[in-house]
C-alpha cells in the first residue's frame, strides 16, 4: 500500500469518528459537566470566555500571528505526505511537552489556578495551529485561512451535533471561503462547547496529590487530539489540491 492511499484510509476512519452518533460514554460525561458546573466560580467562566474571545480575535485580526514568508510556503507546498507527517509530527511533539509541562505547573494550585492556565493552553493551541498550517504550505496572513484554522480549532473541541455541522462547513470551505466572515461566529457557544470538552479533564486536577500529573496528562492530550484534527483536515486540503 502506497503513502497516499494509506493516508486517504486513516482519513475515512477518521471521518466516520467524526459522524458517529453520541455514544452512552459521552452522555454521562455531558450529565457529569452539569454537576462539575456547579463547583467553578463564575468569575472563572467570565474569564477564560473573555481569554478565548481576545485571544482568537486577535489571530483573525492578524495579530500576534507567526513569521510566514512567501519562500517559506512555496518550499513547503513542495514536500510530500511523509515529509509533511514527519515535520507535523515534530510540531505535535513539541507543543505537547510544552502544554504538559503548563499542566503540571499549574496542577499545583488547585481550581483557581485554571483562570490562570487556560489563557497558556489557549494561547499554545492556537500557535500549533498556525504552524501546522504553515507547514502545509498555507498563508495565513490570509483571513479566510485563519477562519479555516478557526474551524479547526471548533472541530476539535465540539460535541457530537456541532462537530458534524462543523465538519461538513470543513469540506465545503473551498465553495464558500470567499464569503467567509469572522462576524459569524458564536462566541457563546464557541466556550461552550470548548469548556464542555476541556472541564471535565481539567477538572481531576484539583484531586489532592494528583493535581499535577493530572495536568499535565491533561495538556497533553488536548494538544494531541487539537493537532491530529488539523493535520487531517490539511491532509484533506492537499489531497485534493487547494
Amino acid at each position: 500500500m502506497d503513502y497516499e492511499t494509506q493516508v486517504k484510509k486513516e482519513l475515512d476512519q477518521w471521518e466516520k469518528k467524526i459522524l458517529k452518533d453520541i455514544g452512552v460514554i459521552e452522555g454521562f460525561s455531558k450529565d457529569m459537566q452539569k454537576k462539575i458546573d456547579a463547583y467553578i466560580p463564575q468569575r472563572i467562566h467570565t474569564s477564560i470566555s473573555k481569554t478565548m474571545e481576545v485571544a482568537i480575535k486577535s489571530i483573525l485580526g492578524g495579530i500576534n500571528l507567526i513569521p510566514v514568508s512567501k519562500n517559506m510556503l512555496v518550499k513547503a507546498r513542495l514536500k510530500s505526505l511523509p515529509q509533511l507527517d514527519r515535520e507535523i509530527d515534530g510540531i505535535i511533539s513539541r507543543y505537547k511537552k510544552l502544554a504538559a509541562a503548563t499542566g503540571a505547573g499549574t496542577g499545583l494550585g488547585g481550581i483557581l489556578s485554571l483562570a490562570v492556565e487556560y489563557p497558556a493552553l489557549i494561547s499554545l493551541e492556537l500557535k500549533m495551529l498556525q504552524e501546522i498550517a504553515r507547514a502545509f504550505g498555507y498563508d495565513i496572513r490570509e483571513q479566510n485561512e485563519r477562519i479555516y484554522l478557526l474551524k479547526i480549532f471548533i472541530l476539535a473541541f465540539s460535541a457530537d451535533c456541532c462537530r458534524k455541522k462543523t465538519y461538513l462547513e470543513i469540506l465545503k470551505f473551498k465553495k464558500t471561503m470567499n464569503s467567509a466572515k469572522a462576524s459569524e461566529i458564536n462566541w457563546q457557544e464557541l466556550y461552550h462547547e470548548y469548556k464542555e470538552k476541556v472541564e471535565f479533564k481539567k477538572m481531576l486536577q484539583i484531586i489532592p496529590g494528583f493535581g499535577a500529573i493530572i495536568g499535565a496528562w491533561a495538556n497533553y492530550g488536548l494538544i494531541d487530539g487539537l493537532g491530529e484534527t488539523a493535520r487531517n483536515c490539511y491532509r484533506l486540503r492537499k489531497l485534493s489540491s487547494w
